[in-house]
């Protein structure tokens, strides 16, 4: 399995999204736990920046095999692959 991802700031510079980049606000960590479970650890933590919290926004597109089910934990949206070249016609 390959996660990428896409990150922005709505209201920080691109200085600070290398920064946090560098202190590994970003990485995945993963456990074996009724399946394998990926997340990101780091982003629990909220950021305040100039007395407000950091707006991030966060795409994750995951690569894997066709016997390979992805579940999501929480309320995101999520587009197949499928879906996606539908949407694009």
């Amino acid at each position: 399995m390959r996660v990428q991802m896409t990150i922005s700031l709505d209201n920080g510079s691109v200085p600070m999204l290398k920064s946090l980049i560098s202190a590994v606000r970003y990485n995945l960590d993963a456990i074996t736990e009724d399946g394998y479970i990926v997340y990101a650890p780091n982003m629990a933590r909220e950021i305040i920046l100039r007395g407000e919290p950091l707006k991030e926004k966060v795409a994750y597109t995951i690569f894997s095999p066709e016997n390979v089910t992805i579940t999501l934990n929480n309320d995101t949206s999520a587009a197949t692959k499928e879906e996606n070249a539908e949407t694009s016609l």
